[in-house]
C-alpha cells in the first residue's frame, strides 16, 4: 500500500512556504491544472515531474520531457532516487518530497533569555556618566550642575525613546516587544560612538586637521547603520544579507549627503571644522608656529584681503 507523500515548496532560506498531501503510488507535479501539486512559476512546464513510490518506499523523480528537466544540488538530472532531505529546482521553484514515515527530530526547548536587568542598568549608568563628563570637558561657561543632569536626562529620555520605538516594531512584526534587547543595542551603540568620536577628536586636535574633525560625523552613520542591523536581527534572525546590503545603501547615502553638505559650507565661506573637544595642549603632535610664522600669514592676509577689497570697488 501507497504511503502518503507531501510536498514541501520551499523559500530561498528553505523555509517551507507551501505543503501539499497527496495519496496514491504516482502523482504529477507542474503548472496545469492535471498536476496533483500545481507550481504558480512560469518557468514550470504544464507537466514537469512525474512521482513515484517503488515497493520499497523509495521515492522516484522523473522529467516528464526532455524540456522538463531538474536540478538537485545543481546537478541537472531527468531521473533520481530521492529522500527527505533532497532538494529538487525546477525552474524558479525549490521542493523537496517527504512520506508519512520521515521521522522530524524532536522539539526543541525554547528557552527565553530573561534580561539582565543588573548589567543593562550598570551600562546605562555609564553611558549616563560619559555624557556627563564630556559635557564638563567642553564646558566654557560657568560650570552649572542643573545644565549636566539635564544632558544626561535628555539622553536617558532619547535611549529610552529609540528602544520602545524599535520594540513597537518588534512586538507588532516579531511577536515579542524585547524591550531590553533593543535597550542594550542602543546604549551599546551610544558608547561605541562616544569612544569612536573622543578617540577621533583626539587625533584631530593632535595633527591640527580640520578634515578629520570635519568628518568625525561619519562614524555616526556606520554606528547608526550597525545598530539598526542589530535591531532588525532582534525583530528575525533572517536574510542578514539583504539587510545588510539594504543598511549599507543608506549608510553611504547618508554620508555622501553630509560630504556634499560640508564642501557647499566650505565654498560658501563657512569657517574651517575644528575640534569639539577641549584637550590640554600637551595633546598637540603638531609644532606650533613661531611668532614670526603667524605675523606672516597676517601679512599675507591682509594683502589679500586689500586685493578683494579692490576689486569690488572697481567691479561695476
Amino acid at each position: 500500500m501507497a504511503r502518503v507523500i507531501w510536498i514541501e515548496i520551499l523559500s530561498r532560506g528553505g523555509q517551507v512556504t507551501h505543503r501539499y498531501r497527496c495519496a496514491g503510488p504516482e502523482l504529477r507535479i507542474g503548472r496545469s491544472y492535471q498536476s496533483d501539486v500545481i507550481i504558480d512559476d512560469p518557468a514550470v512546464a504544464p507537466d514537469h515531474l512525474r512521482v513515484t513510490q517503488g515497493g520499497d518506499g523509495a521515492v522516484l523523480v522523473e522529467a516528464a520531457g526532455p524540456a522538463s528537466p531538474f536540478t538537485i544540488h545543481g546537478e541537472r538530472r531527468e531521473r533520481s532516487l530521492v529522500d527527505g532531505d533532497t532538494v529538487l529546482r525546477i525552474g524558479h521553484t525549490a521542493l523537496r518530497i517527504r512520506d508519512e514515515t520521515y521521522r522530524v527530530p524532536a522539539a526543541a526547548m525554547l528557552v527565553e533569555a530573561k534580561p539582565r536587568w543588573i548589567e543593562l542598568s550598570a551600562l546605562i549608568a555609564v553611558a549616563l556618566l560619559i555624557n556627563g563628563s564630556t559635557l564638563w570637558l567642553n564646558e566654557t561657561a560657568e560650570p552649572k550642575t542643573s545644565r549636566y543632569l539635564a544632558g544626561m536626562v535628555g539622553l536617558a529620555g532619547g535611549l529610552l525613546l529609540w528602544s520602545g520605538l524599535w520594540a513597537l516594531i518588534s512586538r507588532i512584526f516579531g511577536g515579542a516587544a524585547r524591550f531590553a534587547r533593543h535597550l542594550g543595542i542602543a546604549v551599546g551603540a551610544f558608547l561605541a560612538y562616544t569612544l569612536y568620536s573622543f578617540l577621533a577628536e583626539a587625533i584631530a586636535f593632535s595633527l591640527s586637521s580640520g578634515t578629520i574633525s570635519g568628518n568625525v560625523a561619519i562614524g555616526f552613520w556606520i554606528v547608526l547603520g550597525i545598530a539598526c542591523f542589530l535591531h532588525l536581527q532582534v525583530i528575525a534572525p533572517s536574510h542578514a544579507l539583504l539587510k545588510t546590503g539594504i543598511i549599507a545603501v543608506l549608510v553611504l547615502a547618508g554620508i555622501a549627503a553630509q560630504l556634499a553638505n560640508h564642501a557647499e559650507q566650505l565654498k560658501n565661506g563657512a569657517q574651517p571644522f575644528i575640534a569639539q573637544t577641549t584637550f590640554p595642549p600637551a595633546f598637540r603632535l603638531a609644532r606650533a608656529q613661531s611668532e614670526d610664522q603667524f605675523f606672516a600669514a597676517v601679512e599675507g592676509l591682509r594683502a589679500k584681503l586689500d586685493a578683494d577689497r579692490k576689486a569690488g570697488a572697481t567691479a561695476p
